[in-house]
C-alpha cells in the first residue's frame, strides 16, 4: 500500500514484475479480499495482470487489466464488510453466477452487484473499472433491494455512472485526503438514488403472464418437458402471442437454450468435482450425448464443461493458501463508515 503525504491511499500490483512461476500465487494474494482469482492457464503466455486502486472517502475505486480467469466469492472467505461492487468492462466479458442467477457482464453497461452473496464467474481477458461501495453509504438493504442492477450505457443513468467512475479514477492519483470525502459523497448520492429508483420501477411482477411462463420454463429444464404446443396449451394462448413474450430474448427457442446453459454453468461451477460430473449434468438437462452438450456449452462460454469442473475443483485449497492479503483492502475493511453528508451548496 502506497501512502503519500496528503494524498489518498493507493495500491498497485503488476504480475510482470515477478518471475512467471510466482505470478499466479501473488495475484491471488493481491485480489483475495475481493474474490479468489483462478487464472485460466495458457501454455503460450505467463500470467500478465495489473490492478491499481485507491481509497476515496469510504470507497475503493480503481481499474484492473487481467488475463482470463475464474473468480469465486464465498461467505467467510473474504473481508467481512458487506458492500456493492460497481463495474464497467471496457474490454472482455464475464459469465457470472450470482446468488444462483446468471448475469452476463459485457461492455455497454454499468453493473452493480451485491458482494454479500455467493458468486462464481468466468471472465475472458478483460480491462475493467470497478468500485466497492459499502451498503451504508448508499442505504442498500439486501432484504428489500435486488441483488443486481444493470444500467445500459445508452441511458442517462448508465452513462453518468460510467463517466463519473472513469473521472474519479483519472483524478485519483492526485486526489487529496481533504477532497476525497466530497467526491465519495457525490458519487454515493447518485448511486443511492439510482438503486432505490431502479428497485421500485423494475421489480418483476409475479402476476404477469411473462413472469409465469419464464418461471415454468425454469422449473422444467429438460428439452422434452418444454414445447411450444405444451406452453401454448398450459397458458391458454396462441403460438403468436407466446412468441411475442420472448421477442426481446431472441425468440422462445433461444430463451430455453439460454436457460439450459444457465443451469449447466451453475451445476458445474457449484456442484461436486467428481468423475462423471459432466455426463451427469448433460443427462439431467436432457442432452442425447455428452458430445452435443459439450459442443453447445463451448459455444456459450468458450470453455469445455470439463474445464469448468477442473477450474473450480480446488477453490477451497487455494483460498486456504492466501496468507498475505492486500493491506489496502484490510485497512478499508476496518474503517468505520457512515452515510456521507451531501456537499454544501455555495
Amino acid at each position: 500500500m502506497d501512502i503519500r503525504k496528503g494524498l489518498v491511499p493507493h495500491a498497485y500490483f503488476d504480475t510482470t514484475s515477478l518471475p512467471p512461476e510466482q505470478r499466479v500465487a501473488a495475484w491471488q494474494q493481491f485480489t483475495s479480499q475481493l474474490h479468489l482469482a483462478i487464472p485460466i492457464a495458457r501454455a503460450d503466455k505467463p500470467l500478465e495482470s495489473i490492478s491499481s486502486s485507491w481509497v476515496i472517502g469510504g470507497l475503493i475505486i480503481g481499474w484492473g487489466q487481467f488475463q482470463a480467469q475464474a473468480m469465486c466469492r464465498r461467505h467467510g472467505k473474504q473481508i467481512e464488510r458487506n458492500f456493492l461492487y460497481g463495474c464497467r468492462y471496457l474490454e472482455g466479458s464475464s459469465h457470472y453466477i450470482h446468488d444462483g442467477e446468471r448475469l452476463d457482464i459485457r461492455p455497454g453497461a454499468f453493473y452493480i452487484v451485491d458482494q454479500g452473496r455467493e458468486s462464481r464467474s468466468i471472465a475472458t481477458d478483460a480491462k475493467v473499472h470497478g468500485v466497492a461501495i459499502p451498503y451504508e453509504l448508499v442505504g442498500y438493504d439486501p432484504r428489500r433491494h435486488p441483488a443486481r442492477f444493470v444500467f445500459e450505457l445508452d441511458t442517462p443513468a448508465g452513462e453518468m455512472l460510467a463517466n463519473t467512475c472513469a473521472a474519479i479514477i483519472e483524478q485519483a492519483p492526485a486526489m487529496t485526503l481533504e477532497e476525497a470525502p466530497e467526491v465519495a459523497a457525490l458519487f454515493c448520492g447518485a448511486v443511492g438514488e439510482l438503486i432505490h429508483w431502479d428497485a421500485e420501477t423494475k421489480s418483476p411482477d409475479p402476476s404477469s403472464r411473462s413472469f409465469e411462463i419464464r418461471n415454468y420454463i425454469a422449473q422444467h429444464p429438460a428439452p422434452g418437458e418444454i414445447t411450444v404446443e405444451a406452453l401454448a396449451n398450459r397458458f391458454a394462448m396462441s403460438r403468436a402471442t407466446l412468441y411475442r413474450h420472448f421477442q426481446s430474448y431472441g425468440g422462445l427457442r433461444a430463451y430455453i437454450e439460454t436457460q439450459r446453459m444457465d443451469n449447466a454453468l451453475r451445476s458445474l461451477a457449484f456442484g461436486p468435482a467428481k468423475r462423471g460430473r459432466v455426463t451427469e449434468v448433460a443427462d439431467s438437462l436432457g442432452y442425447p450425448s455428452v458430445k452435443q452438450f459439450s459442443r453447445t456449452f463451448y459455444r456459450s462460454f468458450g470453455l469445455r464443461p470439463s474445464a469448468v469442473v477442473a477450474i473450480f475443483a480446488d477453490t477451497e485449497a487455494a483460498e486456504d493458501n492466501v496468507s498475505h492479503p492486500n493491506e489496502l483492502w484490510i485497512d478499508w475493511n476496518n474503517r468505520p463508515a457512515s452515510r456521507p453528508n451531501k456537499p454544501n451548496k455555495q
